[in-house]
């Protein structure tokens, strides 16, 4: 079945399965189903799961009124599928499995970490492996004590 995602009356489509067929299709589909997503939190998950990034086109930043930015569930999905934007995680900077996940794939973000995870040895090196810059924010401290501990962070 061949869909036009550019049809005046998009915003009105309620087949989930149908939406999420066009957003993997032709991701902008999802600027034309702003409000319906806005509705609907499954939805919305759902479509994170295909593409993380695609997470903050959608959010509110200034008014989250079905707290997305809060639900750790969603996030998580988000970060999981490749969305590292600080909006997304900023209430979860002490959770150490959603930081894991962004340091994955930007080991640069180590600087928004919580105070408590910097002193992580997981979080510590998922950063440095991802990103030699990374460095750059982790004390000295912490780095002396994993090389007295015995951990390559040369790998």
């Amino acid at each position: 079945m061949q869909v036009d995602p550019n049809i005046y009356f998009i915003d009105k489509i309620s087949n989930k399965e149908l939406i999420l067929e066009l957003i993997k299709i032709n991701k902008n589909f999802v600027y034309k189903i702003y409000y319906t997503l806005k509705q609907d939190i499954e939805l919305a998950h759902e479509i994170i799961k295909i593409d993380g990034k695609l997470f903050t086109i959608f959010i509110d930043k200034k008014y989250d009124e079905n707290n997305l930015l809060t639900n750790r569930e969603i996030v998580l999905a988000a970060v999981k599928n490749g969305n590292t934007d600080k909006i997304v995680f900023q209430h979860f900077t002490n959770d150490k499995e959603i930081m894991l996940e962004i340091l994955k794939n930007d080991g640069c973000q180590i600087k928004y970490v919580s105070y408590k995870l910097h002193e992580d040895n997981d979080i510590v090196l998922t950063a440095l492996k991802q990103n030699k810059e990374s460095l750059a924010y982790i004390s000295k401290e912490t780095l002396y004590r994993l090389v007295i501990n015995g951990l390559n962070i040369t790998k």
